[in-house]
This record gives C-alpha cells, structure tokens and sequence, in this order.
C-alpha cells in the first residue's frame, strides 16, 4: 500500500513539474499574430448622401412606397427637419362612421369631390377638407363652404413636423431616378450633403 502511495505521489510531482515546465517554453515562444494593425483601415465618420424633402407626415410615406417601387437603395433614414404651421379646413368628428357618411354624401351633392374622413386618433370621423400653408387661403375656401351651405366647416391651426428621406451613398443610377421622382412631389428639394455614416 504504501508502494501505492509513493508510486502515485511521484507521478503527481512529474505531472506538475510537467505541467510548469511546458507552461514556460510556451510563454518564450512568439505567438503568430492574426491582426496586421498596417492592413487596418479606418472608414471616414461621414459619407456622401442626398436629402428630400420637406415632407408632411403622409406624403413622406407616399415618396417612401415611391422609392421602393423604384429604386433598389440598402440605406435610406427619415430625419425629421422644419416644424411649420398648417391650416386645417375639416369638419369637426362625428360620433360614429354613419354619421360622417351622411355628411360626405351630403358633401358630394354639393359638388364637393375633395375630402378624407380621418380613420384613426383623436380626429376619428372628422373630415379633411384641405390643408393649407396660409391662413389667408384656408379662409377662402372656409367662406367658399359656407356660401354652398357646408355650415359645419371650420379652420384649426396645426404645427406639422415636416421629415426628410435621407438616402446614404446613393450611385449615379439612384441620384438619376430620385431627380426624376423629385418632380412627382411639387415643392420637394433634393439636396447633396454629407451624413453621418450608419
């Protein structure tokens, strides 16, 4: 038994030295480096981008789908730019959907073609006449209402929070077709600017 022991305790000692010994040559040996720092290149913080805009919260939707249909683009951001006030002709909402219908039928006897019930938010069944840029023209058409007998009508002020389609390191081929797109959005502005890269 006791053979048993010291054979066992002397493997033990030569494992460790084993062990310690091996664990030293190692730490001499240069370890083969993965990374070439040369080789490292640092890409620029900003890249060449186009910017368009300004869009109202429903037309930047439209020249998104727009864009999709027609360009093949892997970067694109909205970033919200300019906060303008909008004057919104609309008749107030009504407590349910029949009640709005009967006013648009209403609406279209009087040769009125241009309206939108709202179907969501706080403004569910209200109808959109017009939005307009200027107080001056929202009261024409108010008072161009009122005499065809749409009494209901009426004018609220409303800050809009216009957005930007920013398309990042656009080619010549998308710079082309989104100038052409452009024109399909009156009063739109494409811009060349520098971006942050994503």
């Amino acid at each position: 038994m006791k053979i048993v022991f010291v054979v066992l305790l002397v493997i033990n000692i030569l494992v460790i030295a084993y062990i310690q010994l091996g664990s030293n040559v190692q730490d001499n040996r240069t370890v083969p480096s993965l990374m070439s720092p040369e080789k490292i290149v640092l890409l620029p913080k900003q890249v060449p981008c186009l910017k368009w805009g300004d869009f109202d919260h429903a037309v930047v939707q439209q020249a998104e789908s727009s864009i999709a249909n027609q360009l093949i683009i892997k970067t694109i951001s909205i970033e919200l730019s300019n906060i303008n006030t909008m004057y919104w002709v609309h008749i107030p909402p009504f407590k349910n959907q029949q009640d709005a219908n009967r006013e648009v039928n209403k609406l279209r006897n009087l040769g009125i073609a241009s309206y939108r019930v709202e179907e969501e938010g706080p403004w569910l069944n209200a109808i959109t006449l017009e939005m307009f840029q200027d107080q001056v023209s929202a009261q024409q058409l108010l008072s161009e209402l009122k005499l065809r007998g749409v009494a209901a009508a009426t004018i609220k002020p409303r800050k809009n929070q216009q957005k930007k389609i920013v398309i990042h390191e656009p080619d010549e081929d998308v710079e082309v077709k989104l100038a052409h797109l452009k024109q399909q959005f009156i009063g739109s502005k494409l811009i060349q600017a520098s971006c942050d890269r994503l």
